[in-house]
């Protein structure tokens, strides 16, 4: 039997969710790129408190992207309320999940509960939007690339030029406490973006070395501006699918524990939040690092090995591809996998090995199409003898379809949004948060931000995107007028404080990573 031990996420006593009490809180966002920004329409305004107002002709004017600002590079988070036309545009680009979202939620929640949560999905798509058009990293697809048919020879990036290929070599003089590869795929910006803005914002003062783990796409286009400004991104010699996690993981391994040589590897997907503070520490204390696996452990005796004839047919309305996509990613044929049973094994969102068992990972292969978190938990299981340390993480995390509830004592969240990210961000102990709001047309906009914001370029933005009319504000400079004077209020604003972590997380659960 393993030895057990764990770890959980600090107590945090943090900032508070945005608006006023009993008001909804704004969300927004998702992956899509097809959605293309919306014009502005101009917007009377007035804000409360008298730092400052927005007001004059409701002059209907049509606004662009062409006039917002371009972001720095610091690395700064922030959260602002979507507009009317973000919303609609969001809702129509959802319309084509709707089947099957309420298919899976109604599975076990009521018809009140999913109409919430969809409402709260497309609140995530539309916030999504707005940040996609403050967005100023230009999204060049370059170079073109070809993965081989069958596996990769081996699991060394695929050179793409030398203003572009990753780090090879970990930074550190000595060799990290931990490796982080982050499975992801190359159209994944909007979550790399939010992970690099918000818990992986300063790696190194954990002792902590990561990357970006993504296939080639069959456009064989890969995010080439993003490579070259971060130097992050892996990419592996292997056609992008579903699929092709297998091999990210298994290169993981082999950058982590023979390239790296760190002491711990840990795998992770692109849309969850990790607290590197407490999962360093818990690994400090978990003894020796050799045959240490961590993790959020599933009971094999209570997960039911997925077979075609166990999985329900398509409903009315929903292909049998989408739905196949979205609940046959898995399923295995007795030949593949005989037991009914998977063994116990760290659920594959996030987990750790020590880097004695991580070479033993990145050498491994399989015929059978498991998930890595299962191949793992066997091999894990298999060269210990069963006498491995089992290291228990406390985690938020429900199954695929299923809303989590937000916990302030976990170290991880699993299946998060990128927008979560900034608002669990904005609850840290170690980020100064500060929140603004104001009336737009009757409806309230609500913005937050951290200390690393230029306000003066982030004012310039919320007029452009609300069509905002400063008081005494007219002709050519009227733009910079309005948003000087929403920057003035914003430096006014006094830093938020909260009851927990989780106080910012739209509905007090996470969805749809």
């Amino acid at each position: 039997m393993p030895k057990t031990r764990g770890f959980r996420g600090l107590s945090r006593h943090i900032c508070a969710a945005l608006g006023r009490p009993g008001e909804r809180p704004a969300t927004g966002g998702e992956r899509s790129k097809d959605v293309a920004p919306v014009p502005r329409r101009r917007r009377a305004v007035s804000t409360p408190n008298n730092r400052g107002s927005f007001r004059g002709p409701q002059r209907r004017t049509m606004h662009t992207i062409a006039a917002l600002l371009a972001l720095g590079t610091v690395r700064a988070a922030r959260v602002a309320t979507p507009t009317y036309d973000d919303r609609v545009a969001a809702q129509s680009a959802s319309e084509g999940t709707r089947a099957i979202f309420g298919e899976q939620c109604r599975r076990d929640r009521s018809q009140a509960t999913c109409a919430a949560h969809w409402d709260l999905w497309v609140d995530m798509r539309a916030r999504d939007l707005v940040r996609r058009r403050w967005r100023t990293e230009q999204i060049v697809m370059a170079p073109s690339l070809k993965a081989p048919l069958g596996a990769p020879i081996n699991y060394e990036h695929v050179p793409c030029g030398p203003k572009l290929d990753p780090r090879t070599a970990c930074d550190a003089e000595d060799a990290p406490v931990v490796a982080l590869g982050v499975v992801s795929a190359a159209s994944n910006d909007a979550h790399r973006t939010a992970i690099r803005d918000t818990w992986l914002r300063a790696p190194a003062t954990h002792g902590v070395e990561a990357r970006f783990f993504v296939g080639i796409p069959r456009t064989g286009l890969v995010p080439a501006a993003e490579m070259a400004k971060h130097r992050d991104v892996h990419v592996v010699n292997v056609t992008e699918s579903y699929r092709a996690t297998w091999h990210k993981v298994r290169a993981i391994f082999h950058w982590g524990a023979i390239t790296c040589g760190a002491w711990f590897v840990l795998r992770a997907n692109d849309d969850v939040y990790l607290s590197l503070g407490p999962t360093v520490r818990g690994l400090y204390s978990s003894g020796p690092p050799s045959r240490i696996y961590a993790g959020l452990f599933v009971d094999g005796s209570t997960m039911q090995v997925p077979r075609f004839d166990t999985i329900p047919k398509a409903p009315a309305g929903v292909s049998d591809e989408d739905w196949t996509r979205s609940n046959k990613a898995w399923v295995v044929s007795r030949a593949e996998y005989p037991s009914d049973r998977y063994p116990s094994f760290a659920q594959g969102n996030a987990y750790i090995l020590s880097r004695d068992l991580a070479k033993q990972a990145a050498q491994m292969t399989s015929k059978r199409p498991l998930p890595d978190d299962v191949e793992v938990g066997l091999l894990v299981d298999g060269v210990t003898g069963g006498r491995f340390v089992r290291v228990d993480v406390e985690a938020d995390y429900a199954t695929e379809g299923r809303w989590s509830p937000c916990t302030s004592s976990s170290a991880w969240h699993f299946n998060v949004h990128p927008e979560h990210m900034y608002d669990l961000h904005a609850s840290e102990p170690d980020v100064t948060w500060f929140e603004y709001s104001f009336e737009v047309d009757g409806g309230r906009v609500r913005l937050g931000w951290d200390d690393a914001e230029d306000l003066e370029r982030f004012a310039s933005q919320v007029v452009a995107d609300h069509g905002l009319v400063g008081e005494g504000c007219h002709g050519a400079a009227a733009d910079a007028c309005a948003g000087d004077m929403l920057a003035s209020a914003l430096r006014a604003a006094p830093a938020a404080a909260a009851a927990d972590r989780c106080s910012r997380v739209p509905g007090g659960a996470f969805c749809c990573g």
